[in-house]
């Protein structure tokens, strides 16, 4: 949100939306995986945690999510790890290993695929880090939004994209 409000010169003209800037924001790490073999995976969204505190984390199966991926013979997932601030100074080959262990209590077949390729993505500070009483500098903003002002807004941001 903070990046957004920062691009768009008529949303900072906004007590409501600058107050954004009061809400803590997490560190993401973004991992996607290519294996040889495709394993079956039960679910296309799974939510983990109590690996590594206060870390959390989700793995996609993009061969049951995305149609680019249905028919291929290998798995392609992500793993995404929120408040990952510990894992972002690793380098690649370190997370790697660390993802494939993870998957790997979850599904043991992830041990028998061999990683063919990834890509590995570092967002220091990138998603909103809702807590109690945060609600309020939302809420104000979606106030505000909610008039005729956010049709505005968003315009500017596409022209500026």
């Amino acid at each position: 949100m903070r990046k957004i409000v920062a691009s768009i010169p008529s949303l900072q003209s906004y007590e409501e939306f600058r107050n954004l800037n009061n809400l803590g924001a997490i560190d993401v790490l973004a991992n996607r995986l290519w294996l040889d073999i495709k394993i079956d995976i039960p679910r296309p969204s799974n939510a983990c945690f109590g690996f590594y505190n206060p870390t959390g984390w989700t793995f996609f199966d993009f061969n049951a999510l995305h149609d680019e991926f249905k028919d291929k013979t290998e798995t392609v997932v992500e793993v995404d790890f929120y408040h990952a601030n510990q894992f972002l100074n690793l380098n690649d080959q370190e997370i790697v290993k660390i993802v494939q262990g993870y998957l790997v209590s979850c599904i043991p077949e992830f041990k028998q695929a061999k990683i063919i390729d990834s890509s590995i993505i570092r967002l220091a500070n990138a998603v909103t880090h809702f807590s109690p009483s945060s609600y309020s500098y939302w809420w104000l903003s979606l106030y505000v939004a909610s008039k005729n002002e956010l049709k505005e807004c968003v315009y500017e941001w596409r022209l500026d994209y």
